[in-house]
């Protein structure tokens, strides 16, 4: 459930783990894609919570090339966010009303 404890057993020579980090970058990808072609273009590209704030080398995969038929390519940001607040705000809206 981890991509910490996921890299961990790659590293170490897990090929069911590395599977599983190919599908999931594979996955990410493949939606950025189909979102860039709706869009026709993509100006930002955000990480943010767990994966996307402390896993260097899965944003460094997901990134890889994937912008090269752009004529320019979008940023890419990295956001740390408060999870448990942003939980916490959304079910005050929810209880509210």
């Amino acid at each position: 459930n981890d991509m910490r404890t996921l890299e961990e057993k790659a590293k170490s020579g897990n090929k069911r783990a590395k599977l599983a980090i190919d599908i999931f970058i594979y996955r990410i990808r493949k939606y950025i894609g189909a979102y860039t072609a709706i869009m026709s273009g993509c100006d930002c590209l955000v990480f943010t919570a767990g994966i996307g704030e402390n896993q260097k080398d899965v944003r460094l995969k997901i990134t890889k090339n994937i912008f090269k038929h752009l004529k320019k390519a979008p940023k890419v940001l990295v956001i740390p966010t408060n999870e448990e607040l942003m939980i916490a705000r959304q079910t005050y809206q929810l209880i509210k009303g």
